[in-house]
């Protein structure tokens, strides 16, 4: 059987997620978009996917904004608008809401990979088996897979 091996260039990505956000196993890198993160005004740098973790990160002007998001703590994400005109994916954990936006038409792409990893991660926690008594109780499960939202 013919052994996979991942291409140079995700091995490559996969080495700056783990260097550019001290990610001890980033998982399998999905694929980065140029974005923009909302504060008091949009930051734009890259958006990292992995399968275990939303990453972004900037450097503007020496002001760098670096932000981890495991996606076994977003607890929802949907399609929505920054700015009035900005199309925009907003992701939110149990404390934090982050707003992303300036994706070059590629907004949907990103919806989609996130939709999907969703749906994985709700599959898998599924096919766990069931704790015995007595033992500690397993995290809490993903929420369900969301509807897919009007853009």
């Amino acid at each position: 059987a013919a052994t996979v091996r991942p291409s140079l260039c995700t091995s490559m990505a996969t080495r700056a997620m783990q260097q550019h956000f001290a990610l001890a196993t980033p998982g399998v890198f999905i694929e980065d978009f140029s974005c923009a993160i909302k504060r008091r005004i949009m930051l734009h740098g890259r958006m990292y996917i992995s399968s275990e973790y939303v990453c972004f990160r900037s450097d503007i002007f020496g002001v760098k904004t670096v932000v981890v998001l495991p996606l076994r703590e977003v607890v929802s994400f949907r399609k929505s608008v920054a700015d009035i005109i900005n199309p925009s994916i907003e992701i939110c954990t149990a404390t934090d809401r982050h707003v992303f936006a300036s994706f070059f038409a590629s907004r949907d792409h990103v919806f989609e990979i996130l939709s999907e990893l969703r749906r994985i991660q709700h599959y898998a926690h599924a096919l766990l088996p069931p704790s015995p008594p007595g033992s500690p109780s397993p995290p809490s499960p993903v929420p369900p897979a969301p509807a897919a939202l009007p853009a």
